[in-house]
């Protein structure tokens, strides 16, 4: 009997040698009807040929339909199987766009799960610098790996960009936290994790707030918000000192190609602008508020606006200093 392969080769029915498009469905239809049968690697062969002229030709979703078929008889293997899913997920995360809805319906009604789709948005916006739009997207099928890309990349970035960065941060940071089940609740209330900086920059509006706000209209308890930046102080302080500011959990097969900040350094500066947010309330405790929170500006006239010792007695404070000394390469004169 002449083997299987040797009849559906291209070069037996086409002048096209590379054409591979009949064998895909000669070979489909034969091993049904006949006990010939083709190789593992024989049918691997034809189904990446097909697959590569489906994609040469732009449709690309029948090229992940091909690489799903199972041309041969008998029972594929678990690795074989696995194999195909990993190339046909990897041919979407080519190739997908949100534009491309017809594709995506025709898609999942042939199996495919929602969230290849997803994954592949994760990865356009990270090869387009859109991290606010990975995270956003990583959200929808790995809370785990959003908190991690937020900590690792979006927190760091924004907060040393400054004060208009913080302020888009929130409202992000506010989205996340609503979607997180009791699961994950540890992962956000880490020592360094998303839950303390979340509460820094509700802290931070607040205070933002009340420098804007007339003397006699403030009916905030500002012990109570002294309380809180002083926690926070400490917290951060030993995150910093007890060396836990690195991360572990690792991320999903994405490409980042985003700069990182060290998050020792991150937290140093959050340190600092806390340092200022409780110097500010002391003076809007003393009656002196400052209308604009620019601590590089304005922090020898809050010296100023301070009662005796109100700031300077905390351990907390004397901590963050020493940790900010570490960064600068400082060292206490003998």
């Amino acid at each position: 009997d002449t083997p299987l392969i040797d009849i559906i080769t291209p070069s037996s029915h086409t002048p096209f040698r590379h054409d591979f498009s009949a064998a895909f469905h000669l070979g489909a239809a034969m091993t049904a009807l006949s006990s010939s049968t083709l190789t593992h690697h024989q049918e691997d062969l034809i189904v990446d040929a097909v697959t590569s002229q489906l994609i040469g030709e732009g449709l690309w979703e029948w090229a992940v339909y091909a690489n799903l078929c199972f041309i041969g008889s008998g029972a594929i293997t678990q690795s074989a199987a696995f194999a195909r899913r990993l190339r046909a997920k990897n041919i979407v995360s080519r190739f997908y766009t949100p534009s491309a809805g017809s594709r995506r319906s025709f898609l999942q009604n042939i199996g495919i799960p929602p969230q290849w789709f997803v994954e592949a948005d994760a990865y356009r916006c990270a090869s387009e610098g859109d991290a606010l739009g990975m995270v956003n997207n990583l959200m929808k099928f790995s809370m785990a790996n959003s908190i991690a890309a937020m900590e690792d990349l979006i927190i760091p970035s924004m907060i040393l960009e400054g004060k208009e960065s913080m302020r888009r941060l929130l409202p992000f940071l506010e989205l996340l936290r609503s979607r997180i089940s009791d699961d994950f609740l540890d992962s956000w209330n880490k020592p360094n994790g998303c839950g303390v900086i979340h509460k820094f920059l509700q802290l931070h509006a607040q205070v933002e707030k009340l420098s804007n706000t007339p003397l006699d209209q403030i009916d905030v308890d500002i012990d109570h918000l002294l309380d809180e930046a002083t926690e926070l102080e400490a917290i951060l302080s030993k995150a910093v000192e007890d060396g836990t500011t690195r991360k572990s959990l690792p991320f999903v097969k994405i490409p980042y190609g985003f700069t990182r900040a060290p998050h020792d350094v991150v937290l140093a500066e959050v340190i600092r602008m806390l340092s200022f947010l409780r110097m500010q309330l002391l003076a809007i405790n003393n009656g002196q508020p400052l209308q604009d929170l620019d601590p590089d500006s304005y922090s020898s006239r809050l010296a100023f606006a301070l009662p005796p010792d109100g700031l300077y007695d905390s351990s907390t404070l004397m901590g963050a200093e020493s940790i900010l000394r570490g960064f600068c390469g400082f060292k206490a004169m003998a």
